[in-house]
């Protein structure tokens, strides 16, 4: 009788456990909490974007300068944001900046982006981990790639 007893136990025992760990697995889930990490990535290459045309917009019109800031009036005139005015749930800023007539990088600055598991939280992407993009100007508008200078993982990075 006291086998059986201790069977029994074990095996309801066994159950809770298997059912923490599910219900810690399924949260997210089930309140919606949930998105993968390229999916939280994605969301600086979205709020780069308008950077990213202004830099084509400015090789199309020859209107690049060295050192021109994101700050700078004939910026602002296009309707480019203030790099800390591009902040998202995952992202700080974005940033354009010009170094020459023809080449220009685009920065994205993440905040850290983690996930859980059960009790547990473990970081994928580190606080101020970043992703440039680096310009060149071309027939017709910018062309562009990523700069091995980006901290992002690259398994994380976006594809273009």
């Amino acid at each position: 009788m006291k086998n059986a007893f201790d069977l029994r136990l074990l095996r309801n025992a066994a159950v809770i456990v298997v059912f923490i760990v599910m219900l810690g697995l399924t949260y997210d889930f089930v309140f919606g909490h949930y998105e993968p990490v390229r999916a939280r990535v994605q969301e600086g290459v979205t709020l780069s974007t308008p950077a990213r045309l202004t830099f084509g917009f400015l090789c199309v019109e020859n209107k690049l300068q060295p050192g021109l800031a994101q700050d700078d009036p004939k910026l602002l005139e296009l309707r480019l944001k203030k790099p800390d005015q591009y902040h998202g749930t995952h992202v700080k800023s974005v940033t354009l900046s010009v170094q020459g007539l023809q080449v220009g990088t685009v920065t994205v600055v993440y905040k850290e982006i983690y996930d859980r598991f059960t009790f547990l939280t473990y970081t994928l992407v580190e606080d101020g981990a970043t992703q440039v993009w680096r310009g060149e100007c071309g027939v017709g508008g910018g062309k562009w790639s990523i700069d091995p200078a980006s901290t992002l993982p690259e398994k994380y990075r976006s594809r273009l």
